[in-house]
């Protein structure tokens, strides 16, 4: 059975742990979708990347289907972190979509 508390993980370019609020999947609802939020911000994008999820602050959550740079993102399209500029601001948080799963924790206050 999934341990559903595990809803926390960390970016460690940005020393910083955020939590996880939603998982995309096939709604059709706005901000849930896979595909609508790939249409919403494609152009924002690059190719082989698709939009997975997003934190209870709106930054989303990329998967890289790219041979080099593959693996899961955090977003910062809103420059929400001190560090993000218009050229950096996507933080890996995984080498695959497997290890960003197994590495969720539970949110401690």
């Amino acid at each position: 059975i999934p341990d559903y508390n595990k809803n926390c993980f960390y970016i460690k370019d940005l020393k910083e742990e955020t939590m996880l609020d939603v998982l995309n999947g096939l709604t059709g609802k706005r901000g849930l979708d896979l595909k609508r939020c790939h249409d919403e911000y494609k152009d924002d994008l690059l190719p082989k990347m698709l939009i997975i999820g997003r934190d209870p602050g709106g930054m989303m959550i990329i998967l890289s289907n790219d041979e080099k740079d593959g693996g899961i993102y955090l977003w910062d399209h809103a420059h929400e972190y001190e560090q993000s500029t218009e050229e950096s601001n996507s933080y890996k948080i995984a080498d695959s979509y497997q290890e960003f799963i197994d590495n969720l924790k539970e949110y401690e206050e």
